[in-house]
């Protein structure tokens, strides 16, 4: 227990300040991540989360603890929660954080203000090598960065989501050891976030 609580709190600050690792895995590519959940059925457990205000739900690999959040931003506290699932044995966590907020947040999420946000996370975490794409998909914007942290002589990957449509705010993350990222897990996570 006190090996995952270790991992969580390492985790809870990553997840806040940016992301991951010295040398990029190539499974990263967010093009094979979608093809390879297309062979890959959902675990017995998973759970769907669906936040209440939400404009989108994701499946986890199983049940998360959920907790209630409040997020300031330019002295504005917007509530939300946060969903967040660790597996001790596969040193991997599934976490979301939603928000929603008073404003039309997809009219000023372009792709500056998504780079901005998530290069800002990264410097201040001292993450290597972070990578950002932006899209606008069926799912509304999203900006992605992939990065990397050696944590204790261990490699992690970690991708984290930003997606936005009218006034939600949900950010998708998942972490685990290099030399297993993306597993199918966390690739049927990802791939697993709808619109309401």
């Amino acid at each position: 227990m006190k090996k995952y609580n270790t991992i969580i709190a390492i985790i809870i600050i990553f997840i806040i300040w940016g992301f991951f690792k010295k040398y990029r895995n190539t499974n990263t590519n967010s093009n094979i991540i979608v093809e390879q959940s297309k062979s890959i059925l959902p675990p017995n457990n998973s759970f769907l989360y669906k936040p209440n205000g939400s404009e989108y739900s994701i499946v986890f690999t199983s049940k998360p603890t959920i907790k209630a959040t409040a997020t300031s931003v330019d002295g504005i506290i917007y509530k939300g929660e946060t969903a967040e699932y660790g597996d001790d044995d596969k040193q991997s966590v599934e976490r979301v954080e939603f928000s929603k907020v008073n404003y039309d947040l997809a009219k000023i999420f372009d792709k500056d203000y998504a780079y901005n946000f998530l290069n800002e996370l990264a410097t201040k975490g001292n993450y290597d090598h972070p990578s950002f794409k932006f899209d606008s998909t069926e799912l509304g914007k999203y900006c992605e960065m992939t990065a990397f942290k050696k944590i204790i002589a261990t490699n992690y990957t970690a991708i984290y989501r930003f997606y936005c449509v009218k006034s939600t705010a949900f950010v998708v993350t998942c972490l685990c050891q290099s030399k297993d990222f993306p597993s199918k897990e966390q690739v049927l996570f990802l791939n697993s976030i709808k619109l309401n």
